[in-house]
């Protein structure tokens, strides 16, 4: 993202020069409208983490476990502060998609041909949806830093991760003096693609099972009723107590194929 702060003004100045002077983003000199644009680029990240949770939603609902209890946290869920019960497997699978489709954005001002009568209208939709993806991937940075950062050294570790960030941004940018524009959206890319890799593989083999057998019996009609149900249950897990007297936040684990116990059956 700190790349792309450099490189957007740049790609859309060069492809405005072959555009039509009635493109959706030119003022009347024929520029791109920068404070436009970039005003846009805000709006559609703030619009990217307003749809987070939702579009969480599904991806929890793509990898869950089909027999789920009612009232009962599982063991490959965690209790965030703020974030209530959270699946790490959904967050990542969700994140490996916001890079894949980030790789894919950035690709296409490589793609396009400098002088093409389309290509600042198809690059400043790309960007705009780039923008709307790094939204969706801001929250998701949150809760994968509360999951796997422990909480004692979670400054130290930020501290030096921007440290190597604001290098490798500083490094990108003094490039650009150097290569073509479109050479480095096309580096960016597979930067991308690198940590779409890198962010799948830490998703467990259980999850992917779960996925599949999700993936398989998808019917679109049912996956909207379960996903309007899953809104449902999940506000009503947040407001009311568990059928048994059980807060949500009760640190109670159950596997997928365990079976409730006598005790338990007879309590409830």
């Amino acid at each position: 993202l700190q790349t792309f702060v450099f490189l957007w003004s740049p790609a859309l100045a060069r492809f405005a020069a072959s555009a039509p002077s009635t493109a959706v983003g030119l003022d009347s000199n024929g520029e791109p409208a920068y404070g436009l644009i970039f005003g846009a680029f805000m709006a559609c990240g703030v619009a990217g983490g307003l749809s987070e949770p939702y579009v969480r939603k599904i991806a929890t609902y793509l990898v869950r476990d089909h027999d789920r209890r009612a009232g009962f946290r599982r063991r490959d869920t965690v209790i965030i502060e703020g974030e209530g019960e959270v699946k790490p497997a959904a967050v990542e699978f969700m994140t490996t998609a916001v890079y894949v489709g980030c790789a894919c954005l950035l690709l296409i001002p490589y793609l396009l041909p400098a002088d093409g009568t389309y290509s600042f209208t198809v690059s400043l939709v790309a960007f705009l949806v780039y923008e709307f993806m790094v939204g969706l991937y801001m929250p998701c940075e949150g809760v994968i830093r509360s999951i796997y950062m422990p909480t004692s050294s979670v400054c130290s570790v930020m501290t030096m991760l921007r440290v190597i960030v604001n290098i490798a941004v500083a490094l990108g940018v003094i490039s650009t003096n150097y290569v073509p524009f479109t050479t480095a959206f096309a580096a960016l890319s597979t930067l991308m693609l690198i940590s779409a890799g890198m962010q799948v593989s830490m998703v467990d083999t259980k999850e992917w099972s779960n996925f599949v057998r999700r993936i398989s019996s998808l019917h679109f009609p049912s996956f909207v009723e379960d996903v309007k149900q899953g809104l449902v249950d999940s506000s009503i897990t947040e407001s009311a107590p568990s059928p048994l007297g059980l807060s949500p936040d009760t640190s109670m684990n159950f596997d997928t194929d365990e079976a409730f116990s006598e005790d338990t059956v007879a309590s409830y």
